[in-house]
């Protein structure tokens, strides 16, 4: 049996057209298409591993403010916390957490708070005592954990 071109053609473009039936199904399986929801609920654990990692890999003492009053107490681990911490990192000023880290750790808070749909407000500065930084991802990873664990009770 002879295959002619137009056989052949017609051969090349069924196996084209399986292809790219197949790749679409694939992209669709995809775990890269994640939902809003998704995103909201991944925050948090994201938040708390760059936490992790930024207070493992501090080498040396960087200070920033106490908000360990925040982190404490009645309304501990509230709104006002995470604010308060996305606000603190954001203008610190310096690279504490080995560069592209610095910057995740300080967006995935914003989007933590606007997620939540938190209107952050501006806090003054005044005279507060200083811990180190460490200390305040220790508190943010509390939080987190917090959080995770007392969310809808």
């Amino acid at each position: 049996m002879e295959v002619n071109s137009q056989q052949t053609s017609i051969m090349k473009m069924l196996l084209l057209v399986s292809a790219v039936a197949l790749l679409i199904k694939l992209a669709a399986a995809s775990p890269l298409h994640t939902t809003e929801s998704e995103v909201i609920r991944e925050t948090p654990n994201r938040m708390y591993d760059l936490a992790k990692k930024c207070s493992a890999s501090l080498s040396k003492e960087f200070f920033a403010e106490d908000v360990s009053h925040l982190a404490e107490g009645s309304n501990k681990c509230g709104d006002k916390f995470f604010c308060k911490v996305h606000h603190i990192l954001h203008n610190y000023g310096q690279d504490f957490c080995n560069g592209r880290h610095t910057e995740e750790v300080v967006r995935t808070l914003k989007v933590y708070n606007n997620n939540r749909n938190v209107t952050c407000e501006k806090t003054p500065e005044g005279m507060t005592n200083r811990v180190g930084l460490s200390k305040l991802f220790e508190h943010l990873m509390y939080c987190v954990q917090h959080r995770n664990t007392n969310e809808g009770k």
